[in-house]
């Protein structure tokens, strides 16, 4: 018996050779090569066009995590330690420092623009302490991002750090709009008692 050769192209039936094999590797060689040229072009172009947003994105999140997760954590334990003294919490935020607060700088939010003296936070004197539902310190300072804001469902939603009534720190997604609202009534509510 004999075996017939394997043919890859006309070439290979007139001279019995594999030069039609050559030619073949070369074409898909170049077809894979054009392929991947344009998969890492496609990936390049994305990231450049990324990289503006990307910025943005990176500045915005540091500025929240160092707003919630030094600041308001300096914050809270010096709300804790306060309260452990006073048996209450301080009528204004800013009667934790210099007593139970190392910097003055931990009451101003590291996004706020002017650093003048007071706090930048929003404070809640009317939560009872062990609330751990309620919102006894908040900040307005970190809204979305015109860059991002297509990215986020409800546009009039900021990511918002704050410290609860038991004094753990947090962050909500939330209209600031309304909570500030909230407490101008609750505390006009209040003035009118009086």
């Amino acid at each position: 018996m004999t075996e017939t050769p394997l043919t890859f192209g006309p070439a290979d039936r007139n001279t019995g050779g594999s030069s039609g094999r050559p030619f073949r590797w070369a074409v898909w060689s170049c077809l894979l090569l054009g392929i991947l040229g344009l998969v890492l072009l496609l990936t390049l172009g994305l990231s450049l066009l990324n990289t503006h947003r990307g910025r943005v994105m990176l500045k915005w999140a540091d500025n929240v995590n160092e707003c919630q997760m030094k600041r308001l954590v300096e914050l809270s334990g010096a709300l804790q330690r306060y309260h452990q003294d006073n048996g209450a919490l301080p009528k204004r935020l800013d009667q934790v420092y210099p007593t139970y607060m190392k910097s003055p700088v931990n009451l101003r939010c590291p996004a706020e623009p002017s650093h003048a003296g007071g706090t930048s936070f929003h404070y809640r004197p009317w939560v009872e302490w062990g609330n751990r539902k309620a919102v006894l310190v908040y900040c307005t300072h970190h809204p979305i991002p015109p860059e991002l804001r297509k990215f986020v469902a409800n546009e009039s939603r900021e990511f918002v750090p704050v410290i609860r009534g038991d004094g753990s720190v947090d962050r909500l997604v939330a209209d600031t709009r309304v909570m500030i609202r909230e407490d101008a009534e609750r505390q006009s509510a209040t003035k009118t008692k009086q």
